[in-house]
């Protein structure tokens, strides 16, 4: 579909037909941006069912629309109160388009999922699993509906009430890797991993009447959808306003466990019968999948290497700059250095930043215009390429490498901070879970019982304090950490990696590396050096 609006401006959704020939149906417009809200073009035939808030949906009208949870690129989420489950009861609603909700449909083997997962499997209570589904009638077509439990904010966004710790960040990542474990073992890839796709999961919210919760999330936010001369619409493909969603990364920290959730099951695919392509973004996307490789196992791998660093660090592996794809496959190159083949070949853009050979430790080189146009610019390194890491423990703790001592985004939140010790150690799990070849990389299954996910360092007291577990569904199973919790011993000193240390090059090497210690960084400051660097290489 498209439009032809300036930001600010009314929008008017111009709609097609299978033909292809544009035609208007209604002239609608929302009162702002509606930035964050769903697109008012996506409520057409196929499209999202139109909702409103204190709507009854379901079976007997069970659930009532009370707030928004999120919005994605198939499907609505709506906070709904279970009528018809005691005084108070809050699920997540999943309401697919209608295009999306056929018989078919990859989220309709989540619901198999109670029976065909192991009861004894430690990543089982880490898959969110549907609590029930139906489908419902509307304008815009027959839209399955899934049922469940309230969830909290993703990996991606830490929230700010929420305090982490070392141990419960690594905690945090074992249960994602053992959830994942838990889908292979039963012969299931997830198909869509990524950090916005592992949750927080919730208490006690159930024991909050529903003025208590709304209070709590804040009052739902609208923006009305009206005709161009202003006045009530009457297309009932289109609801009378779109909601925001709530802000999860606000969610105090009393209502949230610490334990992962994986959720959105919607691009599942057994092993044995793997789709053409996978719509996984492209920060976590296997460079296979780019390069003429197929689906499988190893796509969850790759994905959940990128997701470990981003949980541990806060902060995206392999980020680009609009889903750019030859500059995701750079970054990875640079960093995990030259592909094999038939990787490197079918790469057809590589010449443009790369030179043909890699340098003597299969690290791919830049081409003699990319470094002239690199000279000169601003960058943490006398050669002006130390911004971009050139190994996966260069990008876990730069300090390690880099003259700048950089600085937690918060001084009260030292969670990114890294010893060498850990740091070590975690390259080492992620190299094996980023290795190029699929079949080469470390099984889920293997990967949660790595050493990593053992350190114990200093720092094992717990800034998470878990509530005792309450009547709520979403805590209605055991927990389990997996890792063997350590009692704190006396606080290590911190120190900063000063310039004089440094080699005469500004840089410190893996020989050089300063002795156990705490490296601090500023992820911005990296990314954006990072990103200064790309503008001018690519």
């Amino acid at each position: 579909m498209s439009t032809s609006s300036a930001p600010g401006d009314p929008m008017t959704p111009i709609y097609h037909t299978q033909e292809g020939d544009p035609r208007i149906l209604a002239q609608l417009i929302i009162g702002g941006l509606g930035e964050g809200c769903e697109s008012l073009y996506d409520y057409e035939k196929g499209g999202h069912h139109p909702v409103h808030l204190e709507d009854l949906l379901g079976p007997q009208n069970r659930y009532r629309v009370i707030h928004k949870l999120g919005k994605g690129g198939f499907a609505n989420v709506w906070l709904c109160r279970d009528t018809q489950d005691g005084p108070s009861r809050y699920v997540a609603l999943k309401i697919l388009m209608a295009d999306y909700s056929q018989e078919d449909c990859p989220e309709l083997r989540a619901l198999e999922l109670n029976n065909l997962l192991k009861h004894d499997s430690k990543g089982r209570q880490h898959v969110c699993l549907p609590l029930d589904n139906f489908r419902i009638e509307g304008p815009n077509g027959s839209h399955l509906c899934f049922v469940y439990p309230v969830l909290g904010p993703c990996a991606s966004s830490r929230p700010a009430k929420f305090e982490y710790s070392k141990f419960s960040l690594r905690r945090f990542a074992l249960q994602a890797t053992q959830a994942v474990a838990a889908l292979h073992e039963i012969g299931l890839c997830h198909g869509d991993l990524s950090a916005s796709n592992i949750l927080l999961r919730t208490i006690r919210y159930n024991e909050l009447s529903e003025d208590e919760l709304i209070e709590t999330l804040g009052q739902p936010r609208r923006e009305e959808v009206r005709t161009m001369g202003g006045d009530q619409h009457q297309n009932p493909s289109a609801p009378q306003y779109l909601v925001y969603p709530i802000d999860s990364t606000e969610m105090e920290s009393k209502f949230l466990t610490g334990d992962a959730c994986i959720t959105d099951l919607g691009e599942s695919f057994e092993v044995q019968e793997p789709p053409e392509n996978l719509g996984i973004p492209i920060s976590y996307r296997a460079p296979e999948l780019l390069l003429g490789g197929k689906p499988g196992r190893g796509c969850d791998l790759w994905a959940l290497g990128c997701i470990l660093f981003e949980i541990r660090m806060g902060r995206q592996l392999f980020g680009t700059w609009d889903d750019d794809t030859g500059e995701y496959l750079h970054t990875v190159a640079m960093t995990l250095g030259k592909y094999p083949e038939p990787f490197w070949s079918n790469w057809e853009d590589r010449s443009d930043t790369l030179e043909e050979e890699a340098d003597e430790q299969g690290r791919v080189v830049l081409t003699a215009e990319v470094l002239g146009r690199i000279v000169g610019h601003d960058t943490h390194s006398a050669d002006g390429l130390a911004i971009e890491p050139r190994s996966l423990l260069e990008a876990i703790a730069p300090a390690l490498f880099y003259d700048a001592a950089y600085k937690p985004r918060n001084p009260r939140k030292q969670a990114s901070k890294i010893s060498d010790e850990e740091a070590k150690l975690f390259a080492d799990l992620l190299e094996k879970l980023l290795a190029y070849e699929p079949e080469r990389r470390l099984s889920a299954q293997e990967a949660s019982e790595h050493e990593w996910f053992k350190f114990s360092d200093e720092e094992q007291q717990e800034t998470i304090v878990v509530p005792e577990q309450t009547n709520d569904q979403s805590m209605d199973i055991e927990q389990q950490t997996g890792v063997d919790e350590q009692p704190a011993s006396a606080e290590e000193p911190e120190l900063e990696v000063k310039a004089q240390e440094a080699s005469p090059g500004g840089r410190i090497t893996n020989q050089a590396a300063p002795s156990p210690m705490e490296i601090e960084q500023k992820p911005s400051e990296i990314e954006e050096g990072r990103r200064r660097m790309r503008r001018h290489s690519i």
